[in-house]
């Protein structure tokens, strides 16, 4: 139960956020949002949630062919074990590399997909793929700078 609270709390607190990127682009002198819309904050926080999946998914499908590679690692008996372990351990290097170049470009697509959702307030507006690409390639230097600044914050 408490899992589902947590759940749904983290789901309210990003529809919390759209909201406020909505008033910050909206240009609003005070653009904190009151806390008084949990359930439309749920449901926009859902449908942010729906569009990181989706974003996620290549990665989530890459991770399976990483997986099989692992129990390659681990069958066979002691005399074929080499063989197995040799292809296990290729797969596994290859797949982890396409796991950490496709999260890189998670990480770097994140803020477009978010801000073209918060945008329409629907989950097609978050997948807009083409034109999500095409904002994050031009402003590539200013989405590297602030995920530089707030992991420093973090630390």
């Amino acid at each position: 139960m408490s899992i589902l609270i947590g759940v749904v709390g983290f789901l309210i607190v990003m529809g919390y956020c759209v909201r406020l990127l909505r008033n910050i682009g909206n240009g609003d002198r005070l653009p904190l949002p009151e806390w008084d819309d949990w359930g439309g904050d749920l449901t926009r926080g859902f449908k942010l949630a729906v569009v990181s999946f989706v974003w996620a998914l290549p990665m989530i499908l890459l991770s399976l062919p990483v997986a099989i590679s692992g129990i390659f690692m681990g069958i066979g008996s002691e005399n074929d074990a080499g063989f197995f372990t040799a292809i296990g351990g290729i797969g596994m290097s290859f797949g982890y590399c396409l796991l950490l170049l496709y999260g890189i470009f998670y990480a770097l697509v994140t803020p477009g997909f978010t801000l073209w959702y918060a945008r329409t307030d629907e989950i097609s507006g978050g997948l807009r793929f083409t034109e999500i690409w095409h904002w994050t390639r031009e402003h590539l230097s200013s989405v590297i700078s602030t995920s530089l600044r707030i992991s420093w914050l973090q630390s």
